[in-house]
């Protein structure tokens, strides 16, 4: 189990980092703060293995906690800023998500802090995780395996996940 923990100041932000982890298993969201102060002391309570992180916030920016805590906790930056990116990298950060955070671009995210991890976390998890999306018949929901993902392609306001030759919208 990866423990995750949210800290951003928008709470409609975390809203949406808190449905993709739970779509996820194999990840526990160790608890959520809009406010970066509390954030660490979620940090010293908790043993968290991947933080997401905004970097605007007031009080104390992302970029500024990021050098505060252990650098054992691969920090994911979640932001509305691409502007921040280079200097996200210096930081050692695994990786940068520009807001508004698609699913699929979470999973990728999620994807190189796995291999950061290294072999250790394979287990963690694993190729034969799913989620759900809401199909385009009827909002019917199809349960998605990863493993089974040839590709995600993206249309207008869908996504689509091909596997084979089926294909399943998401609004």
């Amino acid at each position: 189990m990866l423990n995750c923990l949210i800290i951003d100041d928008e709470q409609p932000s975390i809203n949406v980092l808190q449905e993709y982890i739970q779509r996820i298993p194999g990840l526990e969201l160790m608890g959520t703060t809009t406010d970066p102060i509390k954030g660490l002391e979620l940090l010293k309570m908790n043993h968290i293995d991947v933080l997401f992180l905004d970097i605007q916030m007031d009080e104390l920016t992302g970029i500024e906690l990021k050098k505060l805590i252990d650098p054992s906790i691969k920090v994911v930056f979640c932001t509305a800023y691409s502007e921040f990116a280079v200097i996200s990298y210096e930081l050692d950060a695994v990786d940068y998500l520009v807001k508004p955070i698609a699913f699929e671009r979470f999973i990728k995210a999620l994807t190189k802090v796995v291999d950061t991890l290294g072999p250790c976390m394979s287990d963690k998890i694993t190729p034969n995780d799913y989620f759900y999306v809401k199909a385009e018949h009827k909002g019917k929901m199809v349960k998605i395996d990863i493993e089974d993902i040839d590709f995600v392609e993206a249309r207008s306001n869908y996504v689509a996940f091909h596997r084979g030759k089926k294909q399943h919208w998401h609004i």
